[in-house]
């Protein structure tokens, strides 16, 4: 047998592919949230730009550490990318949620 050798790119081709429907309901998840809470479009695109930027850094990292004996895949959605996607939902929802004095 001859060893494959992959790129890095090619790695991370593969890893946005997988993830992109989790990606994508991570970001209309995050939108309706935001625009629930009032925010202008310019917050709710930053919030959403600076949350996927680190649901990937942290996607990426949980992936090369996954040592769970079952598949990161689970039907459409990329394990490793959920889980930052969820925590991110949930900050973003109590951080835009209007403050009560």
């Amino acid at each position: 047998m001859e060893e494959q050798v992959f790129s890095t790119t090619e790695l991370l081709g593969a890893y946005f592919f997988m993830g992109s429907i989790t990606f994508v309901l991570g970001v209309v998840g995050q939108t309706l949230i935001l625009k629930k809470n009032g925010a202008s479009w310019l917050k709710i695109i930053s919030y959403v730009t600076v949350a996927q930027i680190l649901s990937s850094i942290a996607g990426v990292l949980i992936w090369l550490r996954w040592l769970f004996p079952f598949n990161v895949m689970q039907g459409f959605v990329l394990i490793p990318v959920a889980f930052p996607e969820l925590i991110l939902t949930v900050l973003f929802y109590f951080l835009s949620s209007p403050q009560k004095e």
